[in-house]
């Protein structure tokens, strides 16, 4: 072992600059994720469960104390509370296989080479989802069709609202082009 190994393995692995700024960009990236599952899942999370070892409720006459576990004892007792775990526990023994299991088939009947009429079962899976997008653009082209005869007499407010959302398109790609060039290190002009 030489005397530089002794020096990495005290020190532990020193990142290089470039290692150093990757990993500062997927800090910052990441950040907003952790902050909204911080603020939104973690913290109330944790604020339920000191929750549930006080006296807390809807309607608070009295001044809120620390209770324990008596809430839990109070649960366990509760008859209407067995009955939900009841509920639940049949919904998720009866409902949750079927919402697994039936969507498995259909993929594999979707995808199978030897089912007859594979692309009429196909066209038949797919056309509720392909049906509101066609009303869509009928309905749309119906009301654009109608308006066309204004849209000869005057122009101008048709103008506006189309160059304005032109420049918006266009603002958002070279702003995105512009974050690309910026960010990604192997577009960077070696010095």
């Amino acid at each position: 072992m030489t005397a530089s190994d002794a020096v990495r393995r005290r020190t532990g692995t020193r990142f290089s600059g470039l290692a150093w700024r990757r990993a500062r960009w997927g800090y910052l990236f990441i950040a907003p994720w952790l902050i909204g599952f911080v603020l939104f899942t973690a913290f109330p999370m944790v604020a339920t469960f000191v929750f549930t070892l006080t006296n807390i409720n809807l309607a608070q006459e009295t001044p809120l104390r620390f209770v324990g576990l008596e809430n839990y004892q109070d649960m366990l007792n509760d008859k209407q509370a067995w009955a939900a775990l009841g509920v639940t526990a049949k919904y998720a023994l009866l409902a949750l296989p079927v919402a697994v299991i039936l969507p498995l088939l259909v993929a594999l009947m979707l995808h199978s080479r030897h089912l007859r009429g594979a692309g009429a079962f196909r066209v038949l899976f797919f056309l509720p989802y392909v049906v509101p997008f066609i009303a869509g653009v009928l309905i749309w082209g119906s009301m654009l069709s109608s308006s066309r005869r204004y849209v000869e007499l005057d122009p101008w407010p048709a103008i506006f609202p189309g160059l304005a959302i032109m420049v918006l398109v266009l603002g958002f790609n070279l702003f995105g082009d512009g974050l690309r060039d910026v960010l990604d290190p192997r577009l960077r002009i070696q010095s």
